[in-house]
């Protein structure tokens, strides 16, 4: 007896075999990557929340929450029709204030956004003071960015909204609590 030999089946063997060398290679790597605490931190900063704590220059040692279920407080108005993605949540700590953040994906430009979400605050009872700012991007050739600010305070609580025309994604909501409201340094004054 003869054997034929098919090349259609001996490609299919070898693909199988190919299959279970690349299945073997990444569950290999998929383990020994999971098992790597820097890549279940970053894992975990993007999917769900990790907890990190910064050392300060005086010391003190303040724990966050980084990740999109990090926690955001209920008094803080999300802006009305913008995607809203948590970032950080800071606990509080000797010397050091709670604090949090989340980017914002805006569906209006960056002027519109701001003048809503100023009248969304002034319509809860907040005290609002909208600025704007354009400066030159650090890019070449270089170009403008018109950033959008809203402050806004009550009862000791404090948000920050920018919106950013001419660089778009850089959008953003600050929360803190404090007394009063600083200038962001080089702002003027009213709406973009």
């Amino acid at each position: 007896m003869q054997a034929v030999f098919n090349p259609s089946l001996a490609r299919v063997r070898d693909m199988a075999g190919m299959k279970r060398w690349l299945l073997l290679v990444l569950l290999l790597t998929g383990g020994a990557a999971m098992a790597s605490p820097g890549f279940r931190l970053l894992w975990d900063m993007e999917t769900s929340s990790a907890r990190i704590g910064l050392v300060h220059a005086d010391g003190v040692t303040q724990w966050s929450e980084n990740g999109p279920q990090a926690p955001w407080p209920a008094w803080a108005p999300k802006p009305a029709g913008a995607g809203f993605r948590v970032t950080v949540h800071y606990e509080p700590a000797p010397g050091h204030g709670e604090t949090g953040m989340a980017e914002l994906s805006l569906t209006t430009t960056a002027p519109a956004a701001q003048a809503a979400y100023a009248r969304q605050l002034e319509r809860a009872g907040w005290t609002v003071q909208p600025a704007y700012l354009v400066a030159q991007l650090p890019e070449i050739p270089p170009r403008n960015a018109r950033f959008c600010f809203v402050q806004a305070i009550k009862d000791g609580k404090r948000l920050m909204f920018r919106a950013v025309e001419g660089d778009e994604g850089q959008d953003n909501l600050i929360w803190d609590f404090a007394t009063e409201m600083r200038p962001v340094a080089g702002s003027k004054p009213g709406f973009c």
